[in-house]
């Protein structure tokens, strides 16, 4: 935790918000749609697949930057309520939500490597890593973006856009990717074709047959 503060330098307020608790949950898997399995490919090799995120920490910055987007505005956070990207608190936001990212990222790989060690004493296989997937989903980005404007008689530009991706993850050219099944059903590795009418994205899968309510 202390490596991903001094790399990523978190708002006072996320300073003071992390507690021992976040440091705990470092490398834990949470709840939710959240999973670890193994899967095998058409080619009979074995992947090693998980699905989490920030945990809680991700959650509570989510929530307090909805707040005071929602008091900014005079609106409520339904109502997509929104931070201008330049002001202050827009790049606390995007400092923090960075910040979330990294511990995203990290604690997937702590996971991934102890799932390793454990498939190892298992089998007496070492893991490949040189195709390790480590992805984001539900988050933001600074790219460079190709669209289509309508206005003016219609033209493609290209310019350098935030693009937010809810329930997905990117989807750039030749980058590798995964979307997991529902429940049990097949998972898939793929490999992205940077389709600018998608914003280079795809479905992050991992999707619920039932609701939360209802597995119990």
């Amino acid at each position: 935790m202390r490596t991903l503060i001094a790399q990523h330098a978190p708002t006072p307020w996320l300073r003071q918000s992390l507690t021992s608790r976040h440091s705990r949950q470092l490398g834990s898997l949470g709840g939710g749609n959240h999973f670890v399995e193994l899967v095998y490919d058409e080619e009979d090799r074995v992947w090693m697949m998980l699905h989490s995120g920030s945990r809680n920490i991700g959650n509570v910055t989510a929530q307090h930057y909805d707040d005071v987007a929602a008091k900014q505005s005079g609106g409520r956070k339904e109502a997509l309520a929104f931070l201008r990207i330049k002001s202050k608190e827009g790049q606390h936001y995007l400092t923090d939500m960075e910040f979330c990212q990294s511990y995203a990222s990290e604690n997937r790989r702590f996971m991934m490597e102890t799932f390793a060690e454990v498939v190892k004493k298992e089998t007496g296989r070492d893991t490949l890593w040189d195709q390790m997937v480590n992805i984001h989903h539900n988050y933001c980005e600074c790219e460079q973006c190709r669209y289509y404007d309508g206005s003016g008689g219609g033209q493609w530009r290209e310019e350098q856009l935030w693009v937010t991706r809810k329930g997905a993850t990117s989807a750039k050219s030749g980058q590798l990717g995964i979307i997991p099944g529902s429940m049990g059903t097949g998972s898939y590795i793929v490999r992205g074709k940077g389709q600018p009418d998608s914003w280079q994205s795809c479905s992050h899968g991992a999707g619920r047959s039932m609701s939360r309510t209802a597995a119990f």
